[in-house]
């Protein structure tokens, strides 16, 4: 049984289990029964820390946070990067967490590129170059998605149509709850995967333990709809639910995660069936709570959908990871 346990300050991966790691020396894609992870027929056991990169020239806290360096063209190390999954295999480490960095409308060392393209070729060649050295030290990856790439192509998809400016909806609920925005976060994780896989053999691409779609997936309480409790908001299955009825707020958010999950687990799967997918969620008691309530928790921001609370095959295949 595997326990995902993120924290906000200290962005860590604890990922702890109760069987014992069989040793492999020949890369094979993780599966998942949903109790217990396999490396072809053996137990496996993830066991690991994040790989981070930060740089202080990107920008200033306030307008242009600094993030994840770890990819982009002006600071990817090879070198760097071979040094710390030795260190981290020396110590019988097998998996790393990355994280991708979508950029901004006017920083293009992220995914995003300058929006010529959907992503930028030299920042997604960084990340097979990982997944290389990956390889050659028995480490596998946990690529964490977040956001879309902030460039042009993206957001001209995020707002293709008029569902994805519905008055009811605002914020990061967007995210999961746009038809238009799950569409382009479905196109964002397959072309990754799919350009991925044009530059490295199957044992090499094999590496990746995972695709977390969202590093730390939840709605916002002080945005619409949940920041209101009237009016009628329609789910991914066309039924209106009620933001008056706290069963019903609940339902709606519930849905659209699920939808969510599922369709951009579907886009990738459409493209390699063998790449695992999940996404990082908190816990309610991470988050001071006791559990869902219909979205009534007055003031707070993030709040996640009940289905994320329990180990169920929210993707949809076999293959599929459920933190």
């Amino acid at each position: 049984m595997l326990t995902f346990l993120p924290s906000v300050m200290t962005a860590r991966l604890v990922l702890v289990a109760a069987t014992i790691i069989a040793n492999t020396c020949s890369a094979a894609f993780i599966t998942s029964n949903q109790t217990t992870f396999f490396n072809g027929h053996d137990i496996f056991i993830p066991s690991g820390a994040n790989y981070i990169r930060l740089n202080g020239s990107q920008g200033n806290e306030q307008q242009y946070p600094v993030y994840h360096s770890t990819f982009s063209p002006l600071f990817y190390n090879q070198t760097q990067s071979s040094l710390a999954l030795s260190a981290m295999a020396a110590r019988s480490f097998n998996t790393a967490r990355v994280f991708l960095d979508t950029g901004a409308l006017n920083r293009f060392d992220g995914i995003n590129g300058d929006g010529t393209t959907l992503l930028s070729s030299q920042y997604v060649a960084n990340i097979a170059s990982f997944l290389r050295l990956a390889a050659q030290h028995q480490v596998y990856v946990m690529i964490t998605l977040d956001q879309l790439p902030q460039n042009k192509l993206f957001h001209a998809m995020a707002a293709a149509n008029t569902s994805c400016s519905q008055a009811n909806l605002a914020g990061v609920n967007l995210w999961y709850m746009s038809p238009c925005y799950i569409w382009a976060k479905s196109v964002f994780a397959s072309t990754l995967v799919e350009q991925l896989a044009s530059q490295l053999t199957n044992d090499e691409l094999s590496m990746i333990f995972g695709l977390s779609l969202d590093n730390e997936a939840c709605y916002d309480l002080t945005q619409l709809p949940y920041s209101e409790f009237t009016g009628q908001v329609i789910g991914p299955d066309s039924k209106l639910y009620d933001m008056s009825n706290l069963q019903q707020r609940q339902a709606l958010g519930d849905s659209w995660m699920q939808h969510w999950a599922e369709t951009v687990a579907q886009a990738v799967h459409a493209v390699n069936e063998n790449i695992p997918v999940t996404v990082g969620m908190f816990t309610f008691q991470a988050v001071g709570k006791t559990g869902p309530n219909g979205f009534n928790y007055p003031k707070v921001v993030c709040h996640l959908p009940e289905a994320t609370c329990h180990v169920i095959p929210i993707l949809g295949n076999r293959r599929s990871l459920s933190f």
